[in-house]
C-alpha cells in the first residue's frame, strides 16, 4: 500500500518519449511549463524515495533511492513542502489562459494540489498537510502498517545489492518510526490527540504487527524467500534488525500511545482540535474540490441516500427479501450461509480467481466504451497473510513507470465472511462488496487514469506521477458534528473513525 506522505505531485517521472510528446505540439508558455517541471524534476523525486520504487525508478541515475526511505523528520516534511512552495511560485509566473490541450490540463493537476499544500502546511501545526487527516498513527495508518506492506510487495530484489538496500531500508524503518513518533508527540502537546476508540483499536493492530519472532517477521521472512538463489546470511542479518532496531522503535510508538491514552476522550469530529472549523473546511474543500458549504453537501448525502435507498429497497423485493428495513435486508443478505465464501485457503483461492476472471471478462469488453485503453495490465491479489490482521479492506497498487509491474487492488481475506456473495440478478453470482469495489479499484476506475493510458495519451509525465498517487475520496458531512469519513485508492483514513 502507498502511504499517504505518497500524494499528488510528490515526484515526477522522467521525460516521456519524443513519440508521445510529438503527439501534441506546445505553446510558448506550455514550453515554459514543461521546463518550469524539469528544473524541480530532481528534487522533487529525491524527496520520495519510496514512491521513487513504486514507479519503478529506482535504478540508474536513481538507484540510490532504493535504500532509502522517505524522509518523516520535520525537517524532511519541511524540505518537500518548501518543493512545493517553490513550484507553486513558479507556477504563478505562467498565465493559464495562453495554455490548451494537455498543458492546461497539467497545469491544473500541479497548481490546485500545491496550492492546498502550502495552505494546509502553513495553517496547521499538525496533519499531513497534503492530505486531509489529522492522526498520523491510526488502526488505518502509519508507517507501522504501510512500510512492511511496501517492502513486502514493491522491494524488488534481483542481486545481492537490491538485498542489502532492503536490509538498509529495514535499519530506515526504525528511525522513520522514531520520527513519526516524534511528530505525533508534538500533536499530543497541542491537543490533537485521536478519540479513544481509535487509539484503543490501533494498540489492538500494533500488538500483532510486532506480535512475532523477529526470524518470523514477515520482513525477515519476505528477504528470505526472495534471496533463496543469492548467497548470503540475508535471514539472520533481518532478524537482527528486527530485534534490535525495529521492534524497540515499535514499542517507543506504543508508549507514546499508551501514555497519551488517559487525556482522549470519545469526541470523534473535528472541532474538536485546534481551528478546528478551518481544519474541516479545508478537509471539505480538499475531498469535493467544490466551495460547497458543510450543509449544501450534508444535504446532498442526505438526497443520495434517499434516492440509492429507494433503488435497494426494489432490487430487493424483487428477490422477495420484503422484511425490515434496506439495512437490515443488507445486513441478513450479507451473512446468508449461501453467499460467503469459505474461510478456508482454497476459499479464499477461488474468491481471487473469480475476480481476475471478473477483470479478464471487463478487459474484453472496454473496447465497447473507450477508445483509449491501458497497455499495462492489471491484478487483484490478496494481502499477504503476515499483515492482514492489521491491513485494510483493500488497496491499490500503482504500475510501474516502464509497465514492467503491472497495477494490483490487494484485497484482504482476513476472513471471506467479510466478502459476501450474492445471486443478484438470478442465475449471475457476484459480491455486492467485493465485487463491485474491486471494480471501482481496478477496472474501469483506477486502471482508466493518466497513469495506466500514459502511453496511449499525450500525458505529461508529471501528470502521470500526480494521478498515480491521487486519490478517490467519499466524505460523509454533519455539519453539527463536523465529521468527515475519506476512503482513499491506497487505504482508508477515517478523519472521525465514526465506525468503531
Amino acid at each position: 500500500m502507498i502511504d499517504r506522505r505518497t500524494l499528488i505531485a510528490t515526484a515526477l517521472l522522467p521525460a516521456l518519449a519524443p513519440a508521445i510528446r510529438a503527439r501534441e505540439s506546445q505553446s510558448e508558455e506550455g514550453t515554459r511549463l514543461t521546463a518550469i517541471y524539469e528544473k524541480l524534476y530532481d528534487r522533487l523525486l529525491e524527496t520520495d524515495p519510496e514512491f521513487c520504487t513504486a514507479l519503478g525508478l529506482d535504478k540508474g541515475a536513481y538507484a540510490g533511492a532504493k535504500s532509502k526511505l522517505t524522509d518523516r523528520s520535520p525537517a524532511g516534511i519541511r524540505r518537500q513542502h518548501d518543493l512545493y512552495r517553490e513550484g507553486l511560485k513558479r507556477l504563478a509566473t505562467i498565465d493559464p489562459s495562453k495554455l490548451s490541450g494537455m498543458d492546461l490540463v497539467n497545469y491544473e493537476t500541479f497548481h490546485g494540489p500545491w496550492q492546498s499544500f502550502v495552505k494546509a502546511y502553513d495553517t496547521f501545526s499538525y496533519g499531513l498537510h497534503s492530505w486531509p487527516e489529522p492522526h498520523p498513527v491510526t488502526q488505518l495508518s502509519g508507517i507501522y502498517r504501510s512500510i512492511p506492506d511496501f517492502l513486502t510487495n514493491q522491494h524488488s530484489i534481483a542481486n545481492a545489492a537490491d538485498a542489502e538496500a532492503y536490509l538498509a531500508r529495514c535499519r530506515d524503518f526504525a528511525k522513520q518510526l522514531d520520527n513519526e513518533t516524534g511528530r505525533i508527540q508534538t500533536d499530543h502537546v497541542a491537543g490533537v490527540i485521536p478519540p479513544d476508540f481509535v487509539i484503543d483499536r490501533t494498540l489492538e493492530v500494533y500488538a500483532r504487527v510486532a506480535a512475532p519472532a523477529p526470524e518470523a517477521n514477515i520482513l525477515v521472512t519476505n528477504l528470505t524467500r526472495k534471496t533463496k538463489a543469492i548467497p548470503g546470511d540475508w535471514a539472520t542479518r533481518c532478524a537482527k534488525i528486527v530485534s534490535g532496531d525495529i521492534y524497540p522503535a515499535m514499542q517507543r510508538q506504543i508508549a507514546e500511545l499508551r501514555r497519551v491514552r488517559p487525556r482522549a476522550t470519545h469526541d470523534a469530529g473535528v472541532w474538536r482540535l485546534p481551528q478546528g472549523a478551518d481544519y474541516y473546511d479545508y478537509a471539505l474543500r480538499y475531498a469535493t474540490t467544490t466551495g460547497m458549504k458543510p450543509q449544501e453537501v450534508h444535504q446532498l448525502g442526505l438526497e443520495k441516500m434517499a434516492d440509492l435507498t429507494a433503488r435497494a429497497d426494489a432490487i430487493l423485493r424483487a428477490q422477495g427479501m420484503t422484511e425490515g428495513s434496506v439495512a437490515q435486508r443488507l445486513r441478513a443478505l450479507g451473512k446468508d450461509p449461501r453467499f460467503i465464501y469459505p474461510n478456508t485457503d482454497a476459499g479464499k483461492a477461488k474468491l481471487i480467481a473469480e475476480l481476475n476472471a471478473q477483470i479478464v471478462e471487463i478487459q474484453r469488453r472496454l473496447p465497447e466504451m473507450f477508445g483509449r485503453l491501458p497497455k499495462t495490465l492489471v491484478e487483484i491479489r490478496r494481502v499477504p497473510p503476515e499483515i492482514e490482521a492489521g491491513a485494510t479492506a483493500g488497496y491499490y497498487q500503482i504500475p510501474s513507470a516502464d509497465g514492467s509491474r503491472p497495477g494490483a487492488y490487494y484485497i484482504n481475506l482476513r476472513d471471506t465472511a467479510e466478502n459476501p456473495r450474492s445471486s443478484l440478478p438470478p442465475n449471475r453470482d457476484f459480491s455486492i462488496s467485493v465485487r463491485a469495489v474491486s471494480c471501482q479499484y481496478t477496472i474501469p476506475s483506477n486502471s482508466l487514469k493518466p497513469r495506466s493510458c500514459r502511453h496511449e495519451l499525450a500525458v505529461s509525465p508529471y501528470t502521470h506521477s500526480a494521478s498515480s498517487s491521487s486519490s478517490t475520496t467519499t466524505i460523509y458531512t454533519s455539519p453539527a458534528t463536523h465529521t468527515i469519513n475519506t476512503n482513499s485508492t491506497t487505504h482508508t483514513h477515517e478523519i472521525n473513525a465514526s465506525n468503531h
